[in-house]
This record gives structure tokens, sequence and C-alpha cells, in this order.
């Protein structure tokens, strides 16, 4: 669903850099034609990764004995920073847990990252 959104805001935004750069827009005021081609080129790169990320080979894993939730999560968003550094030279050893319960985990990492990091309000 998020891909849906950054494809359509994209879109977006190069449709009005074209709009402004070609003869639709030339009576607006403000068009700098320089910036709205890179604005147009970037947003055009931008989709096409956007759309080819879509193809990308999803990879099946097989339920195991046990099933991470919220507090496994909570516990992997802690330690991601070490996890990371592990996994730099281990490939056995990864940052997050695929065999999940899906979103309670996520909730759990996403609140475990914010507490290794401090949150959003520190300072």
């Amino acid at each position: 669903m998020g891909t849906f959104f950054l494809i359509v805001a994209v879109f977006g935004l190069g449709f009005y850099a074209f709009a402004r750069w070609t003869s639709i827009g030339q009576n607006l005021p403000g068009a700098d034609p320089r910036l709205l081609k890179s604005i147009l080129i970037s947003s055009l790169v931008l989709l096409v990764i956007s759309m080819l990320s879509g193809c990308a080979q999803a990879v099946y894993v097989e339920p195991g004995p046990k099933v991470y939730g919220f507090f496994s999560g909570f516990w992997h968003g802690l330690i991601v920073f070490f996890s990371f550094l592990a996994s730099l030279f281990n490939d056995n050893i990864a940052i997050y847990a695929v065999n999940n319960t899906g979103g309670w985990y996520d909730f759990g990492f996403l609140l475990g990252i914010g507490a290794f990091g401090g949150g959003a309000a520190s300072r």
C-alpha cells in the first residue's frame, strides 16, 4: 500500500513539473526550466524504481516452532544496532525475525528502535 502512495506522489510531482516545463505552464510565474526538468527526470526515475521494486522476489519462510510476537519485536528493536554490526560479519545473524506475528511484532520492533535511539523527543 505504501508503494502505491509513493507512485501517486511521484506521478503527481512529475506531472506538475511537466506541466510547468512545457507550453502548458509557460504563462505561470516562477517556472525555472532547469529546476523543473530536474524534478521531472527525478520523479520519473523514482517512479521506475518504485515500480521495479514490486517485482522483487519474495522469500517464503516455513513456519518454525517459535513465532515471534510483540515482546520479541521490542527486544529485537532494542538490540538492532548490535545485531546489525554482527550481521556484517556473520550471515546467520539477522536484525529482523521473519517468522513473526505480523503487526504486533512490527509495532514492538519500532518501539524498541525508538527506545534505543531516544525517540523523536531526544535532544
